[in-house]
């Protein structure tokens, strides 16, 4: 099967679409990862903060 230039052209064009789509895909997983390990971050923050407090209410009891 020969390919004329209207071929290879559509191929080209078909390429580039599925390369910027894939481009696409990528950015919006890299953004939801992100956000998603900012709110861990935050989380486990939080976490830690009241983990300290909660000790701090022990030794206040303790007291």
């Amino acid at each position: 099967m020969a390919l004329d230039k209207q071929d290879i052209n559509n191929l080209i064009s078909e390429m580039k679409q599925v390369f910027s789509t894939k481009n696409d895909v990528r950015e919006s997983e890299a953004r939801i990862l992100n956000a998603v390990s900012d709110e861990f971050v935050k989380h486990r923050k939080a976490m830690r903060v009241n983990y300290v407090t909660y000790e701090d209410m022990e030794k206040m009891i303790e007291q």
